[in-house]
């Protein structure tokens, strides 16, 4: 194997490997038997109108109905939310900072959108965050950290619920006590007998970072592609200067 594909399947294996520290798990729901006290309703109240079944060891939700956009929210609001002690902005053992959930998007096509959320009641009135996340066809991870120095409403956590969308301090506030946390899905527009799959959504009480060793590997082999590129461009160059020379 030339040193060229070497560095390229360094690469590739150092970005399939990127992976987070996560020290322990807090709650984890597997949908190994049953529900597991997960439900969906429609955004902004509406009747529910998507199917929640285990199957497999996964929570498959079900529906769309061929009109168009529909957004749903999944969630859990009891062992996952309730009961447990969410960051807030403290450094305490045992509390919330990280969720991590895998996804499957059936039918060969991503939805139309897709949101990690929590709900906090605040004197009666709901506040809603979200984290809007990229979608993919297929199987993907996801991890998402609570806090983080991802700017509001650009690539991080954002509510509709403050006026400018809230800030970085309104979000460490309202993860002082949490009543509801699941993902917000938005099904494809105009299409019926849609499926999607939920697995391992799970509370961690680390953030996710990626693990300093892989960067290391990812460093090393872009390094080695710049020596092999350079000396293969210098080869290329010595070739024209013998063609003009002749």
């Amino acid at each position: 194997m030339s040193v060229f594909k070497i560095g390229v399947a360094a690469v590739a294996v150092g970005a399939m490997t990127v992976a987070s520290t996560i020290a322990g798990i807090i709650v984890q729901d597997n949908w190994d038997s049953g529900t597991e006290n997960w439900t969906g309703s429609q955004q902004l109240g509406f009747p529910q109108a998507i199917t929640l079944t285990q199957t497999g060891g996964q929570l498959d939700i079900s529906g769309g109905d061929g009109g168009g956009d529909l957004s749903y929210f999944v969630f859990n609001n009891t062992d996952m939310a309730g009961n447990q002690n969410w960051n807030a902005g403290g450094l305490g053992a045992n509390e919330v900072k990280s969720v991590r959930f895998d996804f499957y998007a059936g039918g060969g096509q991503a939805p139309d959108g897709l949101s990690l959320y929590f709900r906090y009641n605040q004197g009666g009135d709901d506040v809603y965050w979200y984290y809007t996340l990229p979608t993919a066809a297929g199987s993907k991870h996801y991890d998402i950290n609570l806090l983080t120095d991802d700017v509001i409403n650009q690539n991080g956590w954002y509510s509709f619920d403050y006026g400018g969308g809230g800030t970085q301090s309104d979000l460490m506030g309202d993860l002082s006590d949490i009543d509801e946390v699941g993902i917000l899905l938005t099904f494809r527009s105009f299409e019926a007998g849609q499926l999607y799959g939920l697995d391992d959504f799970t509370l961690d009480d680390e953030y996710f970072v990626p693990e300093p060793g892989t960067w290391l590997a990812l460093g090393f082999a872009f390094v080695s592609l710049g020596i092999t590129f350079r000396r293969r461009l210098t080869e290329a160059l010595d070739g024209v200067r013998a063609m003009v020379i002749a």
